[in-house]
């Protein structure tokens, strides 16, 4: 098991202890502690969670039946699920979060190589949430919600990157490459879904570990911001549609064109085969093969022949 412990305490700065020692925490220091807990079995679960003055079997067998998309609603703790970051994996992996009276507990069933990033970026290098609990739960639905805009940010340049390559026609447009986009797209659309579900179902929790209070509204501010931001995963995977639709049309009209320059070389040479075909043939009387101008005859009607075949075709606008 890998823990990691966030703290937020009135007057000092938010810091990080990477080696917490779980004997030292006490529920009525008056700090509020985000947990980081990865990679950890049922019973060590339960071990920490009886720590901070919980059922911490209750907890751990409701997060060993992987019930990601449901609520555990108790009087001294809530227990939600949640979609990690696509930031952080290219497939969707869900993880815990359980908050407490003054401690948040966020459990992961592996190790998160981003994680360290993460709290360094949206949480040491910048003004830290007040001291109250709601203020912290808030502050940390904000910075996966950051650390998803990023992601969303990326992934429009590199559509934005693909639509200027295919205007330009560049040879190295891949439509495995928009594949993998409208994946990330469809993974970043749930995440933000349960994100915006999440802070609106926490106005609605009845636990005594969070009272939304003043706090409600922002809440819901929050929610209609991440619904904006799904609103804009949906013209991203719009885009990434027009652009595998245009694609397959320049593809389509590659091959047209192709087909085009094959039809006229066959249109030009079969007349000029079937006469070799017939000078070919090994009959004893051919009035031709005795005329001395035969030859040069033959050689310049089947040049003209192709000349003019080709001067059709471009008089048709067949090489345009």
């Amino acid at each position: 098991m890998r823990v990691r412990t966030v703290s937020v305490q009135a007057g000092q700065p938010v810091s990080l202890d990477t080696r917490p020692n779980f004997t030292e925490i006490r529920p009525d220091d008056g700090a509020i502690r985000w947990l980081i807990v990865e990679a950890a079995t049922s019973s060590e679960l339960e071990e920490l969670f009886n720590r901070l003055d919980c059922d911490g079997k209750e907890i751990a067998d409701h997060i060993a039946g992987e019930q990601w998309t449901h609520w555990l609603d108790r009087k001294q703790f809530c227990i939600m699920g949640l979609a990690e970051p696509t930031a952080w994996s290219p497939a969707q992996t869900w993880f815990h979060v359980v908050a407490l009276h003054n401690t948040i507990v966020s459990v992961h069933r592996t190790e998160v190589a981003a994680t360290d990033a993460f709290i360094q970026r949206w949480w040491l290098d910048r003004p830290g949430p007040s001291q109250a609990m709601e203020a912290v739960l808030l502050h940390l639905i904000q910075s996966y919600v950051e650390e998803e805009e990023e992601e969303f940010v990326r992934i429009r340049l590199q559509v934005e990157q693909h639509a200027d390559g295919l205007r330009c026609g560049d040879q190295s447009f891949v439509v495995e490459q928009v594949e993998e986009l409208m994946t990330k797209t469809h993974n970043m659309a749930t995440v933000f879904f349960e994100q915006q579900r999440l802070c609106e179902d926490l106005g609605f929790a009845k636990t005594e570990a969070i009272s939304m209070g003043t706090y409600k509204e922002l809440y819901h501010q929050g929610a209609q911001s991440i619904r904006r931001m799904r609103e804009g995963i949906e013209q991203i995977q719009r885009r990434l549609e027009e652009l595998q639709r245009q694609h397959l049309m320049d593809q389509q009209q590659l091959t047209e064109a192709r087909m085009r320059v094959l039809t006229i070389i066959s249109a030009t040479f079969l007349p000029l085969t079937l006469i070799a075909g017939i000078y070919g043939m090994n009959f004893t009387h051919m009035p031709e093969l005795d005329e001395s101008y035969a030859y040069v005859l033959v050689l310049a009607g089947m040049a003209i022949f192709a000349i003019g075949m080709v001067v059709f075709f471009i008089r048709r606008g067949w090489f345009r």
